[in-house]
């Protein structure tokens, strides 16, 4: 369409759902736009209608699905703007999706002939084929949302990490378990420390619990009691927690890998585990169980198994024991209808920990208490 020395590039075909499941399909489809260094984002209610214009210099437009997207990238000069629209579209009895398009403003030199070239992508999200376009594409890629801005560095690490290995290995399955054994070998010093603390504070319970009882009514003192006693023992209360911690951002990278990432799509593994990126499920029931679904899938049954164990070998205190059955069922419940690339990862996970928990102990870690010794110091406290 040309007019008043401007032209616009119209793309108002969207772009089709390609998943069983239009909702997850759904969740992904939205407009993007590059203007300047900014990455912008339109994104529609599926049951809703929206239109928007940005002004700028447009670098490409695209529309993506949860795998594949289609971009429209000006080559020699950059658009004035972009003009995006959407609107939801039932399919089905309950179903909406997200038809998007948008027109690109380009303006028209005073040339008799006015030439200009295109660059049109219509592919996978695919994160090498994309960025060797060299146009930041890419940046559409795991950053849905805030929280998949805030990790994505770790999930392109992780992404890339798969990628690298898939040189050597084909099956992705496989290269999950290879990646499960990396990071428990790099994070065993931290694993290692924290087990010899956590045994440490099992010996000084009862000191402690005598220290409580002493000082119950003067806080400031036992906290600088305690304090001391920490110190005598070489004790960091808090060393228990890093290994978890320092998991958190990685499991949530891997979430966001196995959920959007096409590299894991139809990736299988070994008998009932078809789709690394889907749930592994084996059997659907004709009702639905509140917080669980309708559908079992063998994978969060077995984490919820070794997550229990693995508390169980932990347990520092009889009355967590209720802790220890609560976490693993509330587990179970929360990644029911996770990828199973991401729920094979923490069974690994756990699996390796029960394991590195017993070398630990049957080893010669087994911290030697210093009674005599604090006893002796406490003496002269009074």
């Amino acid at each position: 369409e040309v007019a008043n020395r401007s032209y616009q590039i119209v793309w108002d075909s969207g772009l089709a759902p390609t998943e069983h499941k239009i909702s997850e399909d759904a969740r992904y489809a939205k407009i993007y736009s590059y203007l300047g260094k900014e990455l912008e984002e339109f994104n529609i209610n599926p049951k809703g209608k929206k239109e928007k214009h940005i002004s700028g210099q447009l670098k490409w437009a695209a529309i993506r699905s949860k795998y594949f997207v289609v971009a429209v990238i000006p080559q020699e000069n950059h658009g004035r703007g972009v003009d995006m629209w959407g609107q939801g579209v039932p399919i089905g009895d309950r179903d909406f999706y997200k038809h998007y398009g948008f027109n690109i403003q380009m303006s028209l030199s005073d040339a008799p002939v006015h030439a200009e070239r295109f660059t049109v992508y219509l592919g996978p999200v695919d994160y090498y084929r994309i960025k060797k376009l060299r146009v930041n594409l890419e940046k559409i890629i795991m950053s849905s949302g805030w929280y998949e801005r805030l990790f994505r560095p770790f999930s392109i690490a992780i992404l890339l990490s798969f990628r690298f290995f898939h040189n050597f290995i084909s099956n992705y399955g496989l290269i999950i378990v290879v990646f499960s054994i990396l990071i428990k070998v790099i994070t065993y010093p931290l694993t290692k420390k924290s087990y010899v603390s956590m045994k440490k504070m099992q010996l000084i319970q009862p000191q402690m619990t005598a220290l409580r009882e002493k000082f119950k009514n003067d806080p400031q003192r036992l906290q600088r009691e305690m304090i001391k006693l920490y110190k005598e023992y070489g004790v960091n209360p808090m060393s228990g927690c890093l290994p978890m911690l320092l998991q958190m951002p990685l499991l949530i990278g891997l979430f966001i890998v196995f959920r959007s990432t096409i590299e894991l799509r139809g990736a299988k593994f070994i008998l009932w585990i078809k789709d690394l990126s889907r749930p592994d499920t084996i059997a659907h029931l004709p009702f639905a169980i509140p917080m669980y679904g309708d559908t079992i899938n063998v994978l969060p049954l077995l984490m919820g198994l070794t997550m229990y164990f693995q508390q169980k070998a932990t347990m520092q205190d009889p009355r967590q024991k209720m802790m220890a059955y609560f976490m693993p069922i509330f587990f179970v419940l929360l990644f029911n209808s996770f990828p199973s690339g991401l729920t094979l990862y923490y069974t690994l996970f756990n699996l390796f920990t029960i394991v590195q928990q017993r070398l630990l102990r049957d080893g010669s870690l087994q911290p030697k208490p210093v009674e005599t010794k604090a006893k002796g110091k406490r003496g002269k406290r009074g």
